[in-house]
């Protein structure tokens, strides 16, 4: 199924190949976006479905996984998405949140990857790295990096979207910050047969 015969490609040859696969692999990762966001579709949050009834224990509830402003989704969903993409059930939830995200969050940055101006797999990371941010936050990202996401490093996106988090929700951002700082700090360890305590400082091991 995977073999192919290279021996007889010459250099200028096998770059235009390798050129014709990725622009491929491109329209299949937005192809695989956009089935993701068309299954979360079909299987909407079930609180929202006519008639509903709602769900004994144990039974299926929506989840919002894409963030703020992102439709809830059927919670089982993600894993027989998941079965058929190679993903976990919660690799497949972060992937659909992402997706959903995308269209609901990030529609600029979205329409660029759809016109070929973008990698579908950097938009998801911008996607994944909104998260934590309300819909106004994310939109204002959105505005920032549409253009430019392409060509930004994974530390100039987390600077941009740690400055917008701040510009929107400055407790939020505080509180975030704090938490950073605890995990940070110093825990005791196992303490040894001779007195010896072990602590962790979160970047070495001191005794």
């Amino acid at each position: 199924m995977f073999d192919s015969n290279l021996d007889d490609l010459s250099a200028k040859a096998t770059l235009a190949a390798a050129a014709r696969l990725q622009e491929e692999r491109t329209r299949i990762d937005v192809d695989l976006i956009e089935h993701a966001q068309h299954f979360a579709d079909l299987h909407p949050d079930p609180a929202v479905i006519p008639g509903h009834v709602e769900a004994p224990p144990g039974g299926e509830r929506g989840k919002v996984y894409g963030g703020q402003g992102c439709p809830g989704v059927a919670e089982f969903a993600p894993a027989e998405f998941g079965a058929v993409t190679g993903r976990s059930k919660v690799s497949a939830a972060l992937f659909i949140g992402q997706a959903l995200a995308l269209r609901h969050r990030l529609p600029l940055t979205w329409a660029q990857v759809r016109a070929g101006h973008g990698e579908a797999w950097k938009a998801l990371q911008i996607a994944k790295a909104c998260t934590g941010l309300p819909e106004e936050g994310a939109a204002i990202v959105d505005e920032r990096v549409a253009d430019i996401f392409d060509g930004l490093t994974p530390l100039r996106l987390a600077n941009i979207v740690k400055a917008v988090f701040w510009q929107v929700d400055p407790v939020g951002a505080r509180a975030e910050a704090e938490r950073r700082a605890r995990e940070r700090g110093v825990w005791p360890g196992r303490t040894d047969e001779h007195g010896t305590t072990m602590l962790s400082s979160g970047r070495r091991l001191v005794t």
